[in-house]
């Protein structure tokens, strides 16, 4: 591991140390990135160090496992606001949002934007079969981060919009309902 990414690494464990939120040494700590590619510690590592231990536990399940794990939260909300044109149409760029296009004069939504990791053995057309999954659930997707580690698994992060709550055991469970549905076996 070069100097400045060992760093990083160093940092963000002695963070999650000095918190108590990990009791893992260093070692075992930097194992988990020297199986990811470089950008992993670029792109995900930004927000939180607790974003780090989900996605060792999540990879571990799947090792575990033998299958797909999956794991959703709320990122956070966004206030959408529309003035109307006389039309009623909201801007083409949201045409998932139907609630708003009877509305008057003034329009407002709220839109959640949630995080949805998978993880599991790398296998080919992964990528294209979780896009399905995203799809056929009514996932819009704004984000989406693929990982593969060396050892043969693959941490797949998208952000989407398209649930309309906050509640992540229903998302969860209609994302299994799909892949029952659709017969994936990832």
């Amino acid at each position: 591991m070069e100097d400045g990414r060992a760093a990083a690494v160093r940092m963000m464990h002695h963070r999650l140390v000095a918190t108590g939120k990990s009791h893992e040494p260093l070692s075992s700590f930097r194992h988990h990135f020297d199986r990811l590619p470089r950008s992993y510690l670029h792109t995900r590592c930004v927000g939180s160090p607790e974003d780090v231990l989900l996605d060792q536990r999540l990879l571990a399940d799947a090792k575990a496992k033998k299958r797909l794990v999956a794991h959703a939260r709320l990122v956070h909300r966004v206030q959408v606001h529309y003035d109307d044109d006389g039309g009623g149409d909201p801007p083409a760029a949201q045409p998932r949002l139907p609630e708003l296009r009877s509305s008057g004069s003034t329009m407002q939504d709220e839109i959640f934007i949630h995080e949805i990791i998978f993880a599991s053995y790398d296998k080919p057309k992964l990528l294209s079969k979780l896009s399905l999954l995203m799809y056929g659930v009514g996932f819009h997707v704004h984000e989406a981060h693929i990982f593969t580690t060396t050892d043969g698994f693959c941490l797949s992060i998208f952000n989407v919009d398209g649930w309309p709550q906050e509640d992540v055991k229903g998302m969860l469970e209609a994302i299994k309902d799909e892949m029952i549905r659709e017969n994936m076996y990832i």
